[in-house]
């Protein structure tokens, strides 16, 4: 069985480069636009290295092959994530019912959840 190199060095970049963005997701979500830059810097950097690019060849193509957001998009999409399966059940249900769905400005964070007409959230220790 050959191994590729392309692979190895996606799976070592994932792990090191993208697993530390994700790790400091709510960190970074505040974060000003020059540091945001310089992590996209840092991505796009992996990228090539991960196609053997030049320094000065668009890295928009690598990007896309390789299904990477920008870093400040990824820093939503995660976060995104993270609030969908926090969220209390009635929410998700919610969140399930696509032909409800409004979008809802939270804290600079897209969320897809239509919360108009909600019970409140009790917990399991109020009842």
């Amino acid at each position: 069985m050959a191994i590729n190199p392309r692979t190895v060095l996606q799976s070592l970049v994932s792990s090191l480069v993208l697993s530390q963005l994700d790790y400091s997701k709510t960190t970074l979500s505040r974060s000003p636009q020059y540091l945001i830059k310089q992590l996209q810097s840092v991505m796009n950097s992996a990228a090539r290295l991960v196609f053997a690019a030049l320094r000065f060849d668009h890295v928009t193509p690598p990007l896309r092959q390789l299904h990477w957001l920008q870093t400040r998009k990824r820093i939503e999409f995660k976060l995104a994530i993270l609030v969908y399966r926090t969220a209390p059940p009635y929410l998700c249900r919610r969140a399930a019912s696509v032909s409800r769905l409004k979008r809802l400005w939270t804290s600079s964070l897209l969320c897809l959840v239509d919360i108009s007409d909600c019970p409140p959230y009790t917990s399991v220790n109020s009842r």
